[in-house]
């Protein structure tokens, strides 16, 4: 999320965006959703700043010249939430920002946390079940499954986080319809295995 301030003084622009996002600061922490490197118990979430930027505005006058209109200047932080279930009451929270046209919400982006103890479960599970396969094949032709003679991974699929566009929201809009979602991670594995008559 990010607060746009324009201003024609560099200074009010700054003053009047480092004031709206002030207010945000506060709501956040005020939720346990704190600053990235806080740690502590019941934290929700964590927040770190992604850019801020000074641009000096300029337009065409009617005889196409390029003149000067002002100063532009935008703070945008990410948020990461430990679950979704504050997301519909937060956003609510963040619309009734001071002068929160200001504010624009870029989107959700679900994703997975860990991603690699989930693979490795998937690892985990490819095998036992590669395993049991080769077991009912060999027990169907009546013969006893041996050691394993090569594992090899032929293959990982891991989601992209997944965007979710946010329309604009008024601010008396009340809660935003906000849900969860699911990731399925996948793992191929080719076994080999000794078979005994």
């Amino acid at each position: 999320m990010a607060i746009a301030t324009e201003d024609e003084s560099v200074s009010e622009a700054i003053s009047s965006n480092n004031s709206q996002m002030g207010d945000v600061f506060n709501i956040l922490e005020s939720n346990n959703i704190l600053k990235v490197g806080t740690y502590g118990d019941g934290i929700d979430g964590h927040f770190r700043t992604q850019k801020f930027q000074v641009v000096q505005r300029n337009r065409y006058d009617s005889q196409g010249n390029h003149v000067y209109s002002g100063w532009a200047v935008t703070n945008q932080i990410k948020i990461d939430l430990e679950n979704t279930e504050k997301l519909s009451s937060l956003l609510s929270l963040l619309l009734k920002v001071k002068d929160s046209s200001n504010l624009n919400i870029h989107g959700i982006e679900y994703g997975i946390k860990n991603s690699e103890n989930a693979v490795n479960q998937a690892r985990k599970a490819a095998v036992v079940n590669a395993t049991k396969k080769a077991r009912l094949y060999t027990e169907a032709v009546g013969a006893t499954l041996g050691k394993v003679k090569s594992i090899t991974e032929t293959g990982v699929s891991v989601p992209n986080s997944r965007n979710e566009g946010i329309q604009v929201f008024a601010a008396d809009a009340g809660r935003a319809p906000v849900t969860g979602g699911d990731h399925a991670i996948s793992v191929t594995v080719r076994v080999s295995f000794s078979i005994e008559e």
